[in-house]
């Protein structure tokens, strides 16, 4: 990553914001990390993780392989894809934080991206419950629990755990795991090219900027995997569920009613005008029966936004 002037504001403010994974590993967690590594390489059927993996691990901050991995996925974005060709020539810097509200800035020069690791960690709980919840009133009681810690933990400010997952990789099969891992892929292209969205279109505010950087970042999702349309299904799929769980998190993070009710209908504004997009790519029958069941579990996810509003 380029190095960093210490003297610009916005920087200090963004890197002030990292304290919070900014503790070294133990040795007991390096040790349940490499438990975790072997799993995941059976899952995936391939080595992942390998000993120099865990030989950097062990010298550095908990953010940092999470820093890694994203500003790998952000320089792929910026080198296969062609929406952002005016503005991949300037210096970017991905920082991981602790946070909700993931954003982005730019001096003209830099850009400065936000990831927060409690928002991507959010979306993987929730993507988990998919495929390990026994049904879909399983589910919706997992979506309902996450949602409530989060809830909890950034607008309460109670000390909850909220880095431990619901389900066990041994539930997993590999098959089930990689198609997970596809989704958690597929979104994180999404929510990167998102921001990169807002860059590109620096004039444009209010919800409109969000439509316009919602559609670059579908654009970028298609470019990314060079349009092939064997992954058509699982991009619609794994962008329907993303704008169901940032909903769900949304209404269900707001202070009052009339916030949950101002932010539902904004992201179901925002979600129509990806809906249009994405229903006018070809899908053949078997996989419209694939994204159908995928739809159901959005409803429930939309029907607990809505019991949230109520309560």
């Amino acid at each position: 990553m380029t190095e960093i002037p210490d003297s610009d504001p916005i920087i200090e403010i963004l890197y002030g914001e990292k304290k919070i994974l900014n503790s070294k590993y133990t040795k007991i967690q390096i040790d349940a990390e490499k438990v975790q590594a072997q799993k995941i390489n059976e899952l995936m059927g391939r080595k992942i993780f390998d000993y120099q993996f865990f030989k950097t691990l062990q010298n550095s901050p908990h953010y940092k392989p999470i820093e890694k991995a994203y500003t790998y996925i952000l320089n792929c974005i910026l080198e296969r894809t062609d929406c952002f060709k005016d503005i991949k020539l300037m210096n970017y810097h991905l920082i991981v934080t602790g946070g909700l509200d993931l954003r982005s800035d730019s001096n003209g020069k830099d850009v400065f991206i936000l990831l927060e690791w409690p928002l991507i960690k959010y979306i993987d709980l929730l993507n988990t419950s998919i495929f390990c919840a026994r049904d879909f009133n399983e589910y919706y009681i997992d979506c309902k629990a996450i949602v409530n810690t989060y809830k909890q933990k950034f607008i309460e400010k109670n000390n909850c755990d909220i880095f431990s997952s619901i389900y066990d990789k041994e539930q997993f099969t590999p098959v089930q795991y990689q198609i997970m891992q596809l989704f958690q892929q597929i979104q994180s292209i999404f929510i990167i090219s998102h921001e990169l969205g807002h860059i590109l279109n620096p004039n444009d505010i209010g919800i409109a900027a969000e439509i316009t950087a919602d559609l670059t970042a579908l654009r970028a999702v298609k470019e990314y995997v060079y349009n092939n349309t064997k992954m058509t299904a699982w991009i619609i799929i794994a962008i329907m569920l993303l704008y169901s769980y940032l909903t769900l998190l949304d209404v269900g993070t707001a202070e009052d009613h009339e916030g949950k009710v101002k932010r539902r209908e904004s992201w179901l504004e925002r979600y129509d005008m990806v809906l249009d997009q994405l229903q006018e790519l070809p899908v053949d029958v078997n996989e419209q029966e694939l994204i159908s069941g995928y739809d159901i579990i959005c409803t429930i996810i939309d029907n607990l936004c809505l019991e949230i509003i109520d309560e």
